[in-house]
C-alpha cells in the first residue's frame, strides 16, 4: 500500500505491493489510450503532413561590375560562398512580409488552412498557421533551410521551391533600386558634363571663326607676317594681320580658358562614363544570389503527425494520469479504515 500508517513514510514494499494490485488496471488503462492514440491519428481524424526542405548557400554580396569588370578581388568574388552575414540577411529577405505574402496569395492559404476571412483576427491566425508549417533555419554550415508542412507534397514542394525564387528575386530587385537610383544620378552628371564640353566646344568654334585658333604659337607666326608685309609695302595683308593680332588680343584669354575646360571636363567625362557601365550593369543585369544545394522535394511518407510519438505520449500520460487516481484512492481507502478501526 501507498502510505505508513506508524511512519508515515514511503515504503518500498508497498509500492510494489500497490503496482502489482493495480498492474492490470495500468495495462489496461495504458493499451486503451494507446489505441485510442493510433484510432485518432488516423487520416480521418488528423490529417497528414508532407514536408518539403530545400536547403540554399547565400553568394558574398558584391556587384556584379566588381566581380566581372577588370575589378575582380577575393573580397568581391560574387561565385563564392557567403559568410555569416549573407546568410543572416537571406534569413531577413525571406522571412520578410513581401515573400510572406507573396506566399500567402498564390497559394490562398487562409482557405488553404481553414481561416474564417470573416472572422475574428484572420491575419494574426494566418501569420500563426504560416510559420508553423514553414520553417527557416540557418545551418552551422552557413547555409538556409526551408522547410514547409502541408497536406499535400506537391504543394509543399512549390512553396519550398518559389520562396527560395523570390528570395533572390527579392534580393536582386532590392540592389537593382539602388543601383537605378545611382545609374540616373550619374547619368545626369554625365550629361551636364557633355553640354559643358559641347558649349565650350561651339565657344571655341565661334572664336575660331574670328581667326583666332591656336593660341599658343599663331600670334608669332601673324606678328612675323605683319612685319614682313609692312616692309615689302603690302598695306592691305599688313592690315589684315593687325586685325588678327587685335582679335587675339581681345578672345585669346577666353580660347585658352575654354580649352583647358574643355580638357579636363574630357578627363572627367571619361571617368564618368566608366561609372555609369559599372552601375548600369547592376542596374540592368541580374545574376543569382544563392546556391541550391538541395532541391525541394516531399517525402512520400507523411511527416506529421508522428504516430509513435502520439502514442507513447499518450500511453505514458494515461499510465501516470491512472497512477496517481488510484494513489489517491489508495491512501484515501487506507485512511478511512484505519479511522474505522480506531473507533
Amino acid at each position: 500500500m501507498i502510505g505508513d500508517s506508524q511512519k508515515g513514510e514511503l515504503n518500498f514494499a508497498d509500492v510494489i505491493d500497490f503496482l502489482n494490485r493495480y498492474k492490470k488496471h495500468f495495462a489496461i488503462i495504458s493499451l486503451a489510450a494507446g489505441l485510442l492514440s493510433v484510432v485518432f491519428t488516423m487520416p480521418y481524424f488528423m490529417a497528414p503532413k508532407y514536408k518539403a526542405t530545400i536547403i540554399v548557400y547565400p553568394t558574398k554580396t558584391s556587384s556584379i561590375a566588381k566581380s566581372y569588370v577588370g575589378l575582380l578581388s577575393d573580397q568581391f568574388d560574387n561565385l563564392a560562398f557567403g559568410l555569416e552575414t549573407d546568410a543572416e540577411q537571406l534569413l531577413q529577405i525571406i522571412e520578410s512580409d513581401e515573400i510572406t505574402d507573396k506566399i500567402c496569395s498564390k497559394y490562398d492559404l487562409i482557405d488553404r488552412y481553414g481561416i474564417d476571412r470573416n472572422g475574428r483576427y484572420p491575419n494574426h491566425k494566418l501569420s500563426n498557421s504560416y510559420h508553423s508549417n514553414v520553417k527557416f533555419t540557418r545551418t552551422e554550415y552557413m547555409s538556409v533551410e526551408i522547410s514547409v508542412m502541408d497536406e499535400d507534397p506537391k504543394i509543399a514542394t512549390a512553396i519550398a521551391a518559389d520562396i527560395a525564387k523570390m528570395a533572390d528575386s527579392l534580393k536582386s530587385t532590392l540592389q537593382q533600386g539602388i543601383s537605378k537610383a545611382a545609374y540616373e544620378i550619374i547619368k545626369t552628371q554625365y550629361q551636364q558634363k557633355v553640354d559643358k564640353i559641347n558649349k565650350g566646344n561651339d565657344t571655341l568654334a565661334k572664336i575660331g571663326a574670328l581667326g583666332v585658333i591656336n593660341t599658343d604659337r599663331q600670334p608669332g607666326i601673324i606678328t612675323e607676317t605683319y612685319l614682313k608685309a609692312k616692309a615689302s609695302g603690302n598695306m592691305a595683308l599688313a592690315k589684315e594681320m593687325e586685325k588678327l593680332l587685335d582679335n587675339f588680343a581681345k578672345y585669346s584669354p577666353a580660347a585658352r580658358s575654354f580649352t583647358e575646360e574643355v580638357r579636363i571636363e574630357s578627363g572627367h567625362l571619361s571617368d564618368l562614363y566608366q561609372k555609369m557601365q559599372q552601375v548600369e550593369m547592376d542596374a540592368f543585369h541580374r545574376i543569382p544570389h544563392q546556391y541550391v544545394i538541395s532541391k525541394a522535394m516531399a517525402s512520400d511518407k507523411p511527416a506529421y503527425p508522428i504516430r509513435s510519438l502520439f502514442v507513447l505520449f499518450a500511453m505514458g500520460f494515461a499510465f501516470v494520469s491512472s497512477l496517481i487516481y488510484f494513489a489517491i484512492k489508495e491512501n484515501y481507502r487506507r485512511g478511512k479504515t484505519e479511522v474505522t478501526l480506531g473507533e
